[in-house]
């Protein structure tokens, strides 16, 4: 549905010079669709991962082609870290690292009230010792959505507060890079 969807894209705006309408066009019929529940569906695998990530690379080529007149592998090979950095988006799977552990700070602030999702948030008590530990919390090995979200959040190097607001805490996770 949404390579259909970019693919329609492209094929219409080719008359259409206003960059900001093709990205609001990507992000509202396109990305939205990719992201659509990605916390409970994140691949773990990174073939899977690739596999969504083409999609957008697929449109920051086009879109990049749009403004420079060129296409990004030719005649120079423009590595795709670096087209959306030039095109100010956030990589897919950034996004839905970022989304897991806003979910995460939703549970802990009662925004989601779901107590039997609560109950399964293991908080770690560090013993006194000599070398200090990071991990908030205690993470048994298994990819159940609440457990990688819990395992991005101990491998952040800063790690957001969670009595901030939620305004503060969004803008905190952007503006950190969340590990791959």
């Amino acid at each position: 549905m949404a390579y259909r969807n970019l693919g329609m894209i492209i094929r219409y705006c080719k008359e259409i010079d206003d960059i900001d309408a093709i990205r609001t066009l990507y992000l509202s019929l396109v990305r939205s669709k990719v992201e659509y529940a990605s916390f409970i569906w994140s691949p773990q695998q990174k073939c899977h991962t690739k596999t969504i990530e083409s999609i957008q690379s697929k449109f920051t080529r086009y879109l990049f082609k749009k403004i420079n007149g060129f296409y990004p592998k030719f005649p120079q090979n423009i590595p795709y870290k670096q087209l959306i950095q030039q095109l100010d988006l956030p990589t897919l799977e950034n996004r839905r690292d970022q989304s897991k552990i806003k979910f995460l700070y939703k549970i802990l602030n009662c925004t989601i009230d779901s107590p039997q999702i609560l109950e399964r948030v293991h908080f770690q008590i560090p013993p006194p010792g000599l070398r200090p530990r990071n991990n908030l919390f205690k993470v048994r090995n298994n990819t159940s959505p609440l457990s990688t979200a819990m395992k991005l959040y101990n491998d952040l190097e800063r790690k957001p507060d969670f009595a901030l607001n939620k305004t503060e805490f969004a803008e905190f996770l952007e503006s950190i890079s969340v590990p791959d």
